[in-house]
């Protein structure tokens, strides 16, 4: 093999892996364009808006998720609830969850109730369970997107 084989066999090595590499970035910016059209890194912020609880009175409000999973939520039935804490976490199967604590002195009635939510993206709801503190008692719920 002479010198002029061996260069023409090193371009081409070159050429393959420069094309391999563009591709790489290719595809590496198209996930990043996807992902920012999503919520910008933040995979808790498809959570923030009202959410209702069948046809009772009971809404949940998201106004603002932060990247670390902490909520700013408000809960109505039809009044205003003291939400204590509430937040949002991934689990290994990739869904979101949310927790939510209510604790108002005013509403001896809500203190320490919770709720247990994973969202359903393919459905948009939060189901999963409420825990009534005061009777000890746990039931199924889903809360709808208002429109």
């Amino acid at each position: 093999m002479d010198n002029r084989d061996t260069r023409r066999g090193s371009a081409w090595v070159k050429a393959l892996a420069l094309g391999m590499a563009a591709v790489v970035l290719v595809v590496a910016v198209v996930v990043l364009v996807q992902e920012r059209g999503r919520g910008g890194g933040n995979p808790y912020e498809t959570l923030k808006g009202r959410w209702v609880r069948g046809e009772d009175p009971y809404v949940l409000e998201i106004r603002s998720a932060a990247a670390d999973g902490t909520l700013e939520a408000g809960y109505f039935n039809p009044s205003p609830i003291r939400v204590e804490r509430a937040t949002a976490s991934r689990d290994g199967k990739g869904e979101t969850k949310v927790f939510v604590l209510l604790d108002d002195p005013a509403n001896p009635g809500y203190r320490g109730c919770t709720y247990d939510l994973v969202h359903d993206p393919a459905q948009d709801l939060l189901i999963g369970t409420y825990f009534q503190a005061v009777q000890g008692q746990r039931y199924e719920i889903a809360f709808e997107r208002m429109k």
